[in-house]
């Protein structure tokens, strides 16, 4: 039997809402909230997304951009080891985390947009599309893997950490595309391509410590009034491979 959300549904406190096996259920863009209750799926966990609060469950959705949407300060919109089929963004949030299993584990066939928002994390996942960056303050994107051809564009805000994050294949393109903006990028590493990391338009990012790139054409250009402090990194070749305001 199949059972389609009309609206966001609430389980109190004191009260079991059961789940017996045989029900589908089409969250429709809403969610089942825990308001001290819980939900006993009898056939089994569905693939749902989880929204927590300091690890304790407040609700299931159907997919990652309606729990995102719904997602208040100090909440993680929590994936399982699965594959999803979005490209999933936060506007004008704060204090959000997207959290998966782990790469190669947690799979996201798209990309993510950060617009507007502040001290939003997204980290533990293996994604295809890029990280886009739009007028945020402090991001964090960590232990991922890109496997598109662009790990990250920024298009300005501050503070963007980029940690342990990997794209091993980016082609023509670039890696890590800064136009305008501040941050760092860390113990990351960025390769076969054409340029790792580019910033233009006074972008201005710490490249290190501890970062590889391994096979590019450019490691690292900072053009148009931009400028990267280099420290500590492994280069694609030597003399070193960077070009522009590179110190």
């Amino acid at each position: 039997m199949d059972v389609t959300l009309t609206g966001n549904v609430t389980v109190p406190s004191g009260i079991t809402l059961t789940v017996t096996p045989g029900v589908n259920i089409n969250f429709n863009g809403y969610g089942i909230l825990l308001d001290g209750g819980t939900v006993n799926f009898e056939g089994g966990d569905p693939n749902c997304v989880y929204l927590k609060r300091s690890g304790t469950l407040n609700g299931y959705f159907g997919a990652i951009q309606p729990a995102i949407n719904y997602a208040g300060s100090g909440q993680t919109v929590e994936l399982q080891a699965r594959t999803y089929n979005e490209s999933p963004s936060f506007s004008s949030k704060s204090n959000v985390t997207l959290l998966g299993q782990g790469e190669g584990s947690t799979t996201l066939n798209g990309g993510i947009s950060v617009i507007n928002s502040s001290y939003i994390t997204v980290s533990n996942l293996t994604m295809s599309g890029a990280l886009s960056l739009n007028n945020n303050d402090h991001t964090w994107f960590s232990n991922a893997t890109v496997t598109g051809s662009t790990l990250a564009n920024d298009y300005g805000g501050t503070v963007n950490e980029l940690y342990r994050v990997t794209a091993s294949n980016i082609g023509a393109s670039f890696g890590l595309n800064a136009y305008g903006g501040t941050g760092d990028l860390i113990e990351s590493s960025i390769s076969n391509g054409d340029c790792a990391v580019y910033l233009s338009n006074d972008a201005s990012y710490n490249i290190g410590t501890n970062n590889t790139f391994c096979s590019n054409g450019a490691d690292i250009d900072a053009e148009n009034g931009a400028y990267a402090y280099a420290i500590s990194n492994t280069y694609s070749r030597s003399p070193y491979p960077v070009y522009g305001n590179v110190f």
